[in-house]
């Protein structure tokens, strides 16, 4: 598609000059060009400065983090290359498993276990094997 009017759009730039200042510039009065840097600097009040240079705590830029919290050491290790030690199910069909072992769980926990699943297969036919006890005491030697 040609555009119609091209003379005209030639003629509208050729008449565009560059000038050092405009006349428009010259007339506006000292006073407004104070406010307008009463104005700037107000807004540079609320600005937080940026800086390449990190602090030494950090700066507004980075997340807040507690550095004196301990961090956790990650997620539990969940083997599943071929090993056989707690993950075959013995009696029955279905198992819960532990992320990991060296892991406790209370009895709290399993006897809300035990509930869901009841909950969940009410009406079929089902029967829940434990092979786990819980509220097993944990012991310390005391300073005797």
């Amino acid at each position: 598609m040609k555009p119609a009017n091209t003379s005209a759009l030639l003629n509208a730039f050729q008449s565009l000059r560059l000038c050092a200042s405009s006349p428009l510039r010259q007339l506006r009065s000292p006073a407004q060009q104070s406010f307008k840097t009463l104005d700037a600097t107000r807004r540079l009040q609320n600005v937080r400065a940026f800086s390449t240079t990190s602090s030494m705590m950090g700066s507004w830029l980075e997340p807040n983090l507690n550095r004196k919290k301990k961090m956790a050491k990650g997620r539990p290790r969940v083997a599943t290359g071929g090993s056989t030690k707690g993950t075959t199910v013995i009696w029955g069909d279905y198992g819960l498993r532990m992320t990991d072992h060296h892991r406790r769980i209370s009895a709290k926990q399993l006897k809300m276990a035990e509930d869901t699943i009841k909950v969940r297969m009410r009406g079929q036919k089902y029967r829940l094997y434990k092979r786990k006890n819980c509220n097993v005491g944990v012991y310390i030697s005391g300073n005797d």
